[in-house]
């Protein structure tokens, strides 16, 4: 039924059908088909339909015919074929496809096309056939352990946040505890994101979360919960690997939820317990370096069976490399004192065969974690002091001390005592040594009997060593008396025999011992050494130096030793958790900087009460609230034993209470490591009432509270005196209204003008660059005069504001009167920015007074010239100088002014030309040729393809043609000077065009190379005769007559419209950072320049036409599809708050990131730092990237000369500028 020439394109048609080529690359293909019988189109429609309902017999083959014919309707509707041709096309196409089908489906199918007519038919809409893969062919991410996971993240609301959506659900109640849980986790990501600190990343995953929220999910699958909780875990060890394990914690516990509430196991799941894998070794070993991230660490961990401490101990036993054995340890160490009895099982299992490491690292996991029960700590002290001998290996016998000493106890001091006798009775130096490390370790036991083992040791060898250990221990009464005591003991023999007998040197060593001590009765001691000893005395020097320098050692602030040291060092967290694990039973007395009183009581290991009155603050929160409390906010911290405890108001298991509190004091340390400065300042942004909402906050309560504190800036510590919030709360609340943009950071800082200098400079090079490249090129000049202008206003410094006001006057006149400059005045404007930057550097009056005189000198500007009238730049040209020149800090100029980019750009279009069936070279047999006899619709795209080209190289010649009609208007002439611009245009322009075969393109050009040729060399000659001023006019007429989209200077709507269309194709572009200009021009050549045609291509088509990645394929339309609602419903109401909110978040990222920028320039102003110098630049490309996002934005509601404006200022004046429009948009919100 089909004619044989119509084949090729028939399989074209049925792979559009089936969704694997898009409309744009095969349009040729579709035309064709479509200009056959209409019969024909329902015969080949039909007939694709039987063969996918064959492949697919479950499918009801009528609904397949349905999705075809919107298919169809689609060629229409995206113009591949004039749209008023539906009205013809479809009424036939329709009637032919009832009378083709088989008789039994007739009647249904008539009812469905009266059901759904074709005119209320809008795929545009929806973008379904596409959207498929963006929905639900997407690749599913494996989680990475030493990489950022910005893909996990991007697809939390895809993956985890969208299940009422994609699933259908069993049950009701299976809904509801989905809904709930999605709920919990969309605050919990939401959270993450505010404290990811690459700015770029962050936006990235914000664009891609918000872009899957409204997603409509074609098929719905049956929901299966292990897969469910399976990328749930996913995100869960994405947190823990990316240093975010507070979250990492609550995201297990939000699984363990779910899972219980469904009655599954996550134990006996597989797939679950298949991801134990994915943890980072590093990042498990990082944590377990500190007791409270060890906690969290092992809460993670514990709930996967790989990390249980059964298998832990196997590999541990047989696990070669020492570095994995360090892992498993630090995850064995974060099970912590649960695992204490199997630890004491497996050492008193080992036998001389053990492997000695293995041996060494059960007795080193001892000696990090505490047991309450003291049957316990016997037991591990006996079992640790079996295996410390003679014949063990050094390590183990190093190991065996330290836990022995760490366990401490009279148990402990025994055997040490003893294996010190044993040691010392050899001569072998390794045991020597460990004779040595024992006496030192008995120091620390603060014990009598164990102090006069190690002095008795310590006195036959001694070391400067075996005092500093008194230096870092703080010893009980009963020992200082010991040790006093054997002071005096010598002293009394010293007096009785005049200084004959007596162990001087003893007494003066054990004396300096004690200056660390230093209590009355050391005082009393060495008052008596100096009253009954002679000057020359050792010992009496020794007292007397004691007496001069000696400072009072501090109190005991808890019997138990390990608990004195953290009390010392003011560390509550620690102090809470280490009474919990060691089963003590007291209260802390805490005394804050500020006077106020707080307690905390424990009774065997249990948190009973706590309490600060001050604050009005009982039982849990005054629990969390003393847990945030820094070192520096303590006065004095002690534990007492002795005072009965006070009524229990504690309402949670301690266990629980310390899980919660290492939570809100882990979510703190990130809030304010990123967000939330100590020092920072806070202050309420003018927000539409409309816009001013706390719903979603932590607390709604508290958010009002904090945002009504926030009347009159004020910094961390005004705020927390204005509403009596703990910092947890204050922390939280202000970081979700910073969050929201609700709150300005540091508007109290006064910032440093480096930054706004820095730009203006930068700036300036790369548009003189320009002007000596292309002087006859105006854009610039405007640019910099601007640039100049707005770096005045931002310094202090009268000099500098001079020499760039008076720089600016100077670049502004030129533009005005289009005087071009010669190399001599751009040398001369260079040489000024050099002095600036010389006063800069050094800030000497000498550079001040050369820079003034330099300005002073090379730049006059005459006052008495009346300013020119502006020239009004139309649309069309405002969206090429956006494109191509504006921006000093976009490369896209480079088009303009690098030759190189023209070797590129023939490189691929024979490649483009046959990929779109049209041949390679227009001097090649049977190639197609825009004079030769194409369809309309290829002509079109050949068309279409030769404006891609020549977008940029057309610029200089239209502002050439625009310079003549403006000195034509206003009678002057126009200078020989262009010659040099425009001819490699015109050059570049004929060649792309004789490879393309549109020989009236060649004949026009070719005749304009001749009128400029004709001027060249003329003697005494600086500008153009009127003669070949018409000749080059007109040959540009018939170019923009045969090529008006890209020739003409005025273009009709739906050509402008194209320009504009590829504009935004090209800030979207720029917002992948692989994607540079070359990548981009390559895409745009391959027919790929309008957001429909992106949204209609596959990623794998993407990848095809543009010999791109399939990884970036895939980049490339999912970043599309982020825009894909902004675009298209932009002026819809119910959309009008997402484009404010997509605007307010790429605004307060770039904002955030400019200051970043600016800190880092004032500190590389100061100390010059090569690194500061690369991070400084990779910041500023993301700033760039950032920028580009708005500019989608600007694109899409046609603000074109706000970016104009933009582009040409610097960074300060850029983001004031955007505020204020966001402002505007509030006001219309």
């Amino acid at each position: 039924m089909t004619d044989e020439a119509l084949q090729p394109a028939i399989a074209d048609f049925e792979a559009f059908l089936a969704g694997q080529r898009a409309p744009a690359l095969i349009a040729a293909s579709l035309v064709t088909v479509l200009q056959a019988d209409t019969r024909t189109v329902s015969w080949v429609t039909l007939n694709w339909v039987s063969k996918i309902a064959q492949r697919q017999p479950g499918v009801n083959p009528l609904d397949i015919l349905m999705a075809a014919r919107a298919k169809v309707f689609d060629i229409f509707f995206y113009r591949v074929v004039r749209f008023s041709e539906a009205y013809r096309f479809f009424p036939t196409f329709e009637r032919h496809l009832v009378e083709l089908c088989p008789p039994a489906y007739r009647p249904h199918l008539e009812a469905l096309l009266a059901q759904h007519p074709w005119e209320q038919l809008r795929p545009i809409g929806e973008l379904r056939e596409r959207g498929v893969y963006a929905l639900e062919q997407r690749a599913e991410t494996p989680v990475q352990e030493d990489r950022f996971n910005e893909n996990i993240y991007r697809n939390a609301t895809h993956n985890v946040l969208s299940a009422d959506r994609r699933f259908e659900f069993a049950d009701e109640q299976t809904s509801a505890d989905v809904a709930s849980y999605q709920g919990k986790v969309g605050t919990l990501v939401g959270d993450f994101v505010g404290l990811v600190t690459d700015k770029r990343a962050r936006q990235e995953i914000i664009a891609a979360n918000e872009a899957d929220k409204d997603a409509e999910y074609e098929t719905k699958r049956r929901f299966n919960l292990e897969d469910y909780l399976a990328q749930s875990v996913d995100l869960a060890i994405a947190f823990f690997n990316d240093d975010f394990l507070p979250q990492s914690c609550q995201m297990m516990d939000l699984v363990e939820q779910l899972a219980k509430a469904r009655d599954f196991s996550l134990e006996k799941s597989q797939r679950i317990q298949g991801k134990a894998s994915l943890f980072s070794g590093r990042k498990i070993d990082e944590y377990s370096g500190a007791k409270l991230s060890r906690l969290l660490a092992g809460d993670v961990l514990s709930r996967f069976t790989a990390w249980n401490p059964d298998k832990l101990f196997e590999q541990l036993f047989s696990e070669p490399e020492r570095r994995a054995r360090r892992v498993l340890l630090s995850v064995l160490e974060s099970h912590g004192e649960r695992i204490y009895p199997a630890l004491l099982e497996q050492l008193e299992y080992c036998t001389p065969e053990t492997p000695w490491y293995y041996v060494r690292n059960l007795i080193f996991l001892l000696g990090r974690i505490v047991s309450p029960k003291p049957v316990e700590r016997a037991r591990a002290v006996a079992l640790v002091g079996q295996r410390l001998h003679a014949r063990s290996a050094r390590q183990v016998n190093a190991q065996g001390i330290s836990t022995l000493g760490f366990i401490g106890g009279e148990a402990a001091s025994e055997c040490l005592r003893n294996k010190l006798a044993e040691f010392k009775r050899h001569d072998d130096p390794i045991l020597r040594d460990l004779a040595d490390k024992i006496a030192m370790t008995l120091v620390a036991l603060d014990e009598p009997q164990a102090m006069e083992a190690s002095l008795d040791h310590a006195l036959k060898h001694w070391s400067d060593e075996y005092v500093e250990r008194f230096a870092q221990t703080l010893l009980s009464p009963p020992t200082i008396a010991f040790l006093i005591g054997r002071v005096r003991t010598e002293l009394n023999k010293l007096k009785r025999s005049f200084a004959f007998l007596g162990n001087a040197d003893g007494a003066t060593k054990i004396l300096r011992c004690l200056a660390y001590q230093y209590n009355d009765d050391v005082k009393a001691l060495c008052q008596d050494i100096v009253a009954s000893l002679t000057p020359r005395n050792a010992l009496c020097v020794a007292a007397r130096q004691i007496l001069d320098t000696a400072t009072p050692a501090p109190p005991a602030l808890a019997v138990d030793r390990n608990l004195n040291r953290l009390l010392v060092q003011k560390n509550l967290p620690e102090a809470f958790v280490y009474a919990w694990e060691a089963g003590l039973t007291g209260h802390f007395h805490i005394t804050l900087t500020d006077h106020t009183e707080c307690r905390v009581d424990i009774a065997m290991g249990s948190v009973s009460h706590a309490s600060v009155p001050a604050f009005f603050l009982e039982a849990n929160n005054a629990f969390y609230w003393l847990f945030m409390l820094d070192p520096r906010e303590v006065a004095l911290a002690y534990f007492d034993a002795k005072t009965p405890p006070a009524v229990r108001n504690i309402t949670l298991e301690t266990p629980l209470l310390l899980h919660e509190a290492l939570l809100q004091r882990s979510e703190l340390k990130q809030i304010s490591n990123t967000a939330i400065k100590p020092d920072s300042s806070f202050a309420q942004r003018p927000i539409s009432p409309i816009l001013l909402h706390f719903k979603d906050s932590p607390d709604p309560k508290l958010c009002r509270l904090v945002w009504d504190a926030l009347a009159d800036p004020a910094n961390i510590e005004t705020l927390q005196q204005r509403t009596r919030l703990g910092k947890y709360e204050l922390y939280k609340q202000l970081f979700y209204l910073i969050r929201q943009n609700f709150v300005a950071v540091d508007v109290l800082r006064v910032g440093s003008d480096a930054g706004a200098l820095a730009d203006g400079l930068q700036m300036l090079d790369e548009n003189l660059k320009r002007i000596r490249r292309k002087p006859l090129l105006f854009a610039p000049y405007k640019a910099a005069a601007e640039i100049c202008a707005e770096t005045a206003r931002a310094t202090p410094d009268e000099a500098l504001q001079l020499a760039f006001t008076t720089l600016g006057a100077y670049l502004k006149a030129a533009y005005d009167e289009r005087r071009f400059l010669v190399a001599a005045m751009v040398d001369a404007c260079d040489r000024a920015l050099e002095l600036v930057r010389q006063y800069l550097k050094n800030k000497q009056p000498s550079d001040k007074k050369a820079l003034l005189d330099y300005i002073g000198f090379a730049f006059q500007v005459a006052t008495d010239v009346a300013p020119a009238a502006p020239v009004e730049s139309s649309t069309l040209q405002k969206l090429e100088n956006i494109q191509l020149i504006n921006d000093a800090f976009d490369d896209a100029a480079e088009a303009l002014f690098d030759d190189a980019s023209v070797d590129d750009l023939f490189d691929n279009l024979d490649a483009v030309l046959t990929a779109q069936g049209l041949g390679g070279s227009g001097s090649g047999s049977g190639s197609a040729t825009l004079d030769s006899g194409l369809t309309d619709h290829e002509e079109s795209m050949l068309m279409e393809l030769y404006d891609n080209i020549a977008v940029a190289y057309v610029k200089p010649l239209k502002d050439f043609m625009r310079e003549i009609q403006l000195n034509q208007k206003i009678k002057r002439r126009t200078s020989l000077e262009w010659i040099e611009m425009v001819e490699p245009s015109v050059s570049l322009l004929h060649g792309s065009a004789e490879k393309m075969g549109y020989k009236k393109i060649c004949v026009a050009l070719k005749e304009m190379q001749q009128a400029l040729q004709s001027q060249k060399g003329v003697p005494d000659q600086a500008y153009f005769t009127e003669a070949a001023l018409q000749s080059i006019q007109a040959s540009y007429e018939r170019l923009a007559q045969l090529l008006p989209k890209t020739f003409a200077l005025d273009l009709s709507e739906s050509d402008l419209n194209s320009k504009k269309e590829v504009l935004i194709v090209k800030f979207i572009l720029k917002q992948i950072p692989e994607i540079n200009e070359k990548l981009m021009n390559r895409i745009i050549l391959a027919g790929l320049s309008t957001f429909d045609k992106f949204m209609h291509s596959s990623p794998d088509e993407i990848a095809a036409v543009t010999g791109l990645s399939k990884r970036q394929g895939e980049d490339v339309f999912m970043k599309f599809y982020q825009y894909r609602h902004i675009y298209y419903r932009h002026d819809d109401e119910a959309y009008r708050d997402r484009f404010y909110n997509m605007f307010d978040v790429k605004l307060s990222l770039l904002r955030e990131l400019h200051l970043e920028i600016e800190a880092l320039t004032e500190e590389h102003r100061r100390a010059k730092k090569a690194e500061l110098e690369s991070r400084i630049e990779g910041l500023k490309q993301d700033r760039q990237r950032l920028l580009w996002g708005l500019f989608i934005l600007l694109c899409i509601k046609e603000e074109y000369d706000l970016i104009e404006s933009v582009q040409q200022s610097i960074y300060d004046a850029r983001i004031q500028k955007l505020e204020d429009y966001l402002a505007k948009l509030a006001k219309s919100a």
